[in-house]
């Protein structure tokens, strides 16, 4: 309901905030690309549900769009290790559930370069 008021979102979704055995994985900081896909995806069809909905007024529907959405990425060793291979898969599933930005953060503000596009 927060989404038409502010211009972007960015739920902070990182793998080590779910405990054991959320949504049937035994430990979902083993499968980043998993758990990033589903929660992600959710808000997604959340999204499109919200701006479809015949009970939302139509000033709000055109505020809202799954482009407001950004992936807050888990780059740090914090119930799992955290190296190129999970934040790729991080980012990939953000992608892959149609976003098309993402922010990555570590407390150490040292990041996994061999996971990032240089431009």
């Amino acid at each position: 309901r927060a989404l038409p008021y502010f211009d972007y979102i960015a739920p902070m979704v990182y793998p080590s905030h779910y405990p054991a055995n959320f949504n049937g994985w035994k430990d979902p900081n083993k499968v980043p690309y998993e758990l990033i896909h589903f929660v992600m995806g959710s808000a997604v069809e959340r999204v499109e549900a919200l701006k479809n909905a015949t009970t939302t007024p139509a000033e709000v529907a055109e505020r809202v769009s799954v482009e407001q959405l950004r992936t807050w990425i888990q780059d740090f060793d914090y119930g799992g290790n955290y190296d190129v291979a999970e934040v790729k898969a991080q980012i990939r599933a953000s992608y892959d559930v149609g976003l098309d930005s993402w922010m990555l953060w570590a407390p150490s503000n040292k990041y996994t370069k061999g996971a990032l596009v240089a431009e």
